[in-house]
C-alpha cells in the first residue's frame, strides 16, 4: 500500500510491481516506479517534503517522520562516504557533503531520487561517474 494525501483527503493505493528472476543465478529483482521507495509506505514526494520542510501537513505520525529523517541521514552519510572513497579521499567528507548538497539544490524535486540512486549505484562501474 502507498499512502498519499490528495485534495479530497488521504488515500491508500495498491501498486503492482514487476519482479524478475534470473534463471542463471537465481536472483530476484524488483522494479519500482519513480515515486516509490522500497520498504516505505509513503510516496517519494511526501517523504521528500518532510525531509526538506516543504510538507507540513504529512499524514505520517511524528515518529514516522522522525524515522525518515534518521533513515535519510544514514543514506546521506553512506553516499558521501562512497563519493569520498571514489575520489580517493582528496576532499574532506564535509566538503563532499557540501558539494553534494549544492548539486541537490539544483535538482529541484529530483534531489531525493538522485541521492537514493547514488546510494544504490556501483561506483566501481566506470559508466557511473
Amino acid at each position: 500500500m502507498l499512502y498519499t494525501e490528495v485534495e479530497e483527503g488521504p488515500t491508500a493505493q495498491t501498486r503492482t510491481l514487476a519482479v524478475s528472476h534470473c534463471p542463471d543465478h537465481g536472483h530476484y529483482s524488483t522494479v519500482y516506479d519513480d515515486d516509490i521507495i522500497a520498504f516505505k509506505h509513503y510516496g517519494l514526494y511526501e517523504i521528500q517534503g518532510v525531509l526538506d520542510g516543504s510538507d507540513t501537513s504529512s499524514l505520517a505520525c511524528r515518529k514516522t517522520r522522525y524515522n525518515w529523517k534518521r533513515w535519510h541521514g544514514r543514506n546521506w552519510d553512506s553516499v558521501v562516504d562512497k563519493i569520498w572513497r571514489h575520489i580517493h579521499c582528496r576532499l574532506s567528507k564535509a566538503r563532499v557533503s557540501e558539494a553534494l548538497w549544492a548539486h541537490c539544490r539544483t535538482l529541484g524535486d529530483g534531489w531525493l531520487r538522485y541521492v537514493l540512486d547514488l546510494l544504490c549505484a556501483n561506483f566501481e562501474d566506470p559508466k557511473i561517474i
